[in-house]
């Protein structure tokens, strides 16, 4: 029997009321609903008090979805529609909803899912809904309409889609014998407490994923990388490698599946803030579960949060491991390893040993996009020194990293040539010595739109420069990294406390406790948003981006920690962000219908001097020259006989485009038309992507 559509909509609605709900304090759910879910689950979701998470998400939601009906009413009315009753008499929608699937034969499909409804009263629940049958001898009652099947287990009713009649038998007889072991069996305390009183819950064990589709995805990279190595020489990809590189990163995922014991992820939206988070448990004894056990019992606050800045586009402190370090330079040797010599390895091993020396404590930095300055970013930082004596050397030799390390020849197969310079005294401010670094990035390919395109982002390239005050260093990037850097000077040796900036502050008040992360870090999408018009400047685009003007002050906060073998992030997702992109879409909305609009009248004009050069040729037998241009269509030429009285447009002055710059008649063109009439469009500037020619213009 084929499945429903019915009813897998009922099942989509259900997940997706699953995913986004958020938790109330006013019930606790229990572990009821792990319990009467085998061990051997795939994946397991669990919601707690459906009208109140769901009502809770709609006041999220509110303003910022496109849907008009709130979530709260299209479940209702999914679950009206699946029994047959608006009422929905039985059904405790105040109590914990759970989905989870059993993978059978190494296959998933809608026959491994069950659905655990809370009911307050069984019997009532099947007699007064009319969708429903009354129990035959196995105690199985058939959902006519959409389909499906249902039995009760304990306060359950555990729901199944078509087809599925031996397979909810076989499940009610486990859940009643003595050899049934749940989910709740196998989970350690803190899982089942966020289970019981999260919002949403949602586990899944990597172990039966890598199980059940390890063998599949080895099968299919296998496949990708002798499809890569048979590819013609001239259709393979520019990198260095590219089925080695793949295969570092396969073998990446592998060990993630291979170490992983399981992922769980909580939701918690409030009115004004969606709260996310996410641990994965690495099995014991492994080297992720050694990654994911704190370096330290005690955490501090990290006193470089007030070196942050209000208005980037990225903030980032945190506390530099060793551990991550190593794992840094394994990825390093791995991707660019094949061609190194062990002098090489050797030289990157001990960099990434000392850095971690080095710079063995706190950081924090700033990064913002300067579309308008090449680069096209800039950034500071500042951390904490452990051992000043080897800190000259460590940057020496970051500064020559690509040289070294395979970076320069990797760059140089993808079409870049990369070179740096390292100026160890460039510059001294307070008596302080400045560092410098500069990379220059250019295409092999001088002529072409690549090379073009880096040069508008990079210029030159960019530089670095870096001081040592007392135990701090100061870092800067950029296009101004020279006076960003004596700025960072003052600020470390001016005196007394320093303020934690604003937007740091709300930051870490979406997320109490977030100062002492391991790693904390803010995302401002709006101002990347910002910079688009710029960043398409420097690429050829078919339709011109508008200006993007709008403030902002909102942030995406995410705070990682990780102990116990696991490792935590938790994210906050302001409603005030959410809103502030709604306002920025509709703002490009309108500013692309205005631009559309004066695009079309620019067009019309086009259109109206095309057709009187036309009109000028078939009167005087001849175009008008490159030198007497348009004005020949207001003014007569002194060689040109039966010239229209008044001229060939009206008025006395030659019109404009929209954006108040002459059209530029250009006889001959190379593509072998007559003549070309044109509009630099809104950018003002020559043979760029928003032209606009008479040639192309509709009707013309």
């Amino acid at each position: 029997m084929t499945i429903s559509k019915k009813f897998k909509n009922v099942v989509v609605i259900t997940v997706a009321a699953l995913i986004i709900s958020v938790f109330t304090p006013l019930i606790q759910a229990g572990d009821e609903p792990l319990k009467s879910a085998p061990a051997n689950a795939l994946f397991f979701v669990q919601i707690n008090n459906l009208d109140y998470t769901l009502s809770q998400t709609d006041q999220f939601l509110a303003g910022i979805s496109p849907i008009p009906l709130g979530l709260q009413m299209m479940v209702r009315m999914q679950l009206a529609q699946m029994l047959g009753n608006p009422a929905l008499t039985g059904l405790n929608t105040a109590g914990s909803f759970a989905v989870f699937a059993v993978v059978e034969g190494n296959e998933l499909n809608e026959n491994s899912i069950t659905i655990l409804a809370p009911v307050s009263d069984y019997s009532e629940f099947i007699s007064s809904n009319t969708n429903l049958s009354e129990p035959d001898p196995n105690g199985i009652s058939e959902i006519t309409g959409i389909g499906g099947f249902l039995t009760q287990v304990g306060s359950f009713a555990a729901i199944k889609p078509p087809d599925t009649y031996n397979s909810l038998i076989a499940e009610k007889k486990l859940l009643s014998s003595g050899d049934f072991k749940s989910l709740a069996d196998t989970l350690d305390t803190m899982q089942k407490s966020e289970a019981a009183n999260a919002p949403l819950w949602a586990y899944c064990n990597l172990q039966l994923v890598n199980k059940t589709f390890g063998p599949q995805l080895a099968k299919t990279f296998d496949e990708m990388q002798k499809a890569m190595e048979q590819m013609p020489a001239d259709q393979q990809p520019s990198m260095q490698n590219p089925a080695e590189i793949m295969k570092v990163y396969f073998d990446l995922i592998k060990a993630f599946l291979a170490q992983s014991k399981a992922i769980t992820v909580s939701l918690t939206p409030k009115p004004d803030v969606l709260r996310i988070s996410e641990t994965i448990t690495a099995l014991p004894q492994t080297t992720m579960a050694e990654l994911f056990t704190e370096e330290s019992a005690t955490k501090t606050e990290n006193k470089l949060l007030c070196y942050l800045k209000d208005g980037s586009t990225f903030n980032m402190a945190g506390k530099i491991s060793g551990k991550y370090n190593t794992l840094s330079m394994e990825f390093m040797t791995k991707m660019f390893g094949k061609n190194l010599t062990e002098e090489q390895k050797n030289r990157i091993n001990n960099y990434f040993t000392n850095w971690a020396d080095v710079f063995s404590g706190y950081f924090a930095g700033s990064f913002t996009i300067t579309p308008k300055n090449q680069p096209l970013f800039a950034g500071e930082a500042i951390y904490e020194i452990k051992d000043k004596t080897r800190f000259d050397e460590v940057m020496k030799e970051g500064a020559m990293f690509l040289e070294y390390s395979g970076m320069t020849e990797f760059y140089k197969n993808m079409g870049l040539n990369m070179s740096s310079v390292y100026t160890p005294d460039v510059d001294s401010y307070k008596g302080f010595s400045i560092g410098s670094a500069k990379f220059a990035i250019k295409a092999t390919d001088i002529n072409s739109p690549e090379a073009q395109m880096i040069e508008k982002m990079y210029g030159e390239g960019f530089e670095t420069r870096w001081a040592l005050v007392d135990e701090l260093c100061v870092y800067s990037m950029g296009a101004n990294a020279d006076s960003q850097i004596k700025k960072l000077i003052d600020e470390v040796t001016a005196p007394g406390s320093k303020e934690v900036c604003s937007e740091i502050k709300s930051a870490t008040a979406l997320l109490p406790g977030s100062q002492n992360a391991d790693l904390l870090m803010t995302f401002n999408l709006l101002r990347v948003f910002k910079a688009i018009p710029d960043m398409t400047g420097m690429m050829t685009m078919p339709i011109p981006m508008p200006a993007m003007d709008f403030d902002t002050t909102s942030n995406i906060v995410i705070a990682a920690n990780t102990g116990e073998s696991k490792l935590t992030v938790d994210v906050a997702v302001p409603k005030q962000h959410l809103m502030e992109i709604m306002q920025a879409i509709q703002m490009i909305m309108i500013q692309n219908q205005q631009m559309q609009a004066t695009t079309n009248t620019t067009k019309a004009t086009l259109k109206t001097l095309h057709n009187a050069v036309i009109e000028f040729k078939m009167d005087t037998g001849r175009f008008p020259t490159g030198a007497e241009g348009l004005k020949a269509l207001i003014e007569q030429p002194a060689d040109v006989e039966n010239y229209q009285d008044g001229g060939y447009i009206s008025g006395t002055q030659l019109p404009k485009d929209a954006w108040g710059s002459d059209f530029i008649y250009e006889p001959e063109p190379e593509d072998g038309t007559p003549f070309v009439i044109r509009s630099f469009g809104p950018d003002g500037q020559p043979n760029t992507g928003d032209d606009l020619l008479s040639t192309n213009n509709s009707g013309c």
